[in-house]
C-alpha cells in the first residue's frame, strides 16, 4: 500500500496551544501551512476538502457487539458500505473525523484488505482498502486508581472508511498536490 504522510502529530495536536510550544511542534516552521492545515482539516467537512473526490470514499459507523474484522467483513457492514448513503456519509463527515480514522487505522494496524466487491477474501486480489478505528467507552484502569486506560476499554463500535485501491492512489496524488500548494511539504 502506498504511504501517506499525515502531519497531524506535529501540527494538529498543538493547534489550540497558541503561546505554548510542544515537544514536536512544527507550527512555527510555516505558519501559513499550519493555517491551511487547520482550515481544511479542522473546519471543513471532508467533502469540501481539496483532496476529496465525490464517490470515492464510503463511510459507515458500526455500533453493536464487538467484532473482529480479521475474521472477515460481516456482510451487513459490507452491504452498508455499498449503499449510496455511505458515500454521502463520507462527504458529510468532518474532515477531522476522516483524519482520525485514517491516522488511527494506519498507525494501529486497522487496515483491512477487500476484494473488488468490498468483501473479505483470501483467494481474490485486493481491490479495496478498509480503514477502521474503534470507538471506546472508558474503563477503570487496573494499574492506577481513578484512571482510565486501554487495559479494560470495551469497543462500542467501529468507524469504517472504504476506498478502492485505484481511488486511493488518486487520493494520494490529490493529497500530495494539496500539501505542496499549502506549503506543508516544505514544512515537513
Amino acid at each position: 500500500m502506498p504511504i501517506i504522510n499525515i502531519p497531524t502529530e506535529r501540527i494538529e495536536k498543538y493547534l489550540g496551544q497558541r503561546d505554548t510550544e510542544g515537544y514536536v511542534d512544527d507550527r512555527h516552521i510555516n505558519p501559513e501551512a499550519t493555517e491551511a492545515f487547520n482550515k481544511v482539516l479542522q473546519v471543513q467537512r471532508f467533502g469540501q476538502a481539496p483532496f476529496f473526490e465525490t464517490g470515492h470514499w464510503r463511510f459507515y459507523e458500526y455500533r453493536g457487539e464487538s467484532i473482529n474484522l480479521s475474521n472477515g467483513m460481516p456482510e451487513e457492514i459490507a452491504t452498508k458500505l455499498d449503499q449510496n448513503e455511505a458515500a454521502d456519509r463520507a462527504s458529510a463527515m468532518q474532515a477531522s473525523q476522516w483524519l482520525s480514522v485514517i491516522r488511527n487505522a494506519l498507525a494501529h494496524g486497522g487496515v483491512i484488505y477487500l476484494d473488488e466487491h468490498g468483501r473479505s477474501s483470501h483467494d481474490a486480489p485486493i481491490r479495496m482498502f478498509g480503514f477502521v478505528n474503534g470507538k471506546y467507552t472508558g474503563g477503570t484502569c487496573p494499574h492506577q486508581q481513578d484512571q482510565t486506560c486501554r487495559a479494560v476499554r470495551v469497543p462500542v463500535g467501529l468507524n469504517i472508511l472504504r476506498i478502492s485501491v485505484e481511488d486511493y492512489r488518486d487520493f494520494l496524488r490529490r493529497w500530495v498536490d494539496w500539501m505542496q500548494v499549502a506549503g506543508l511539504v516544505q514544512a515537513a
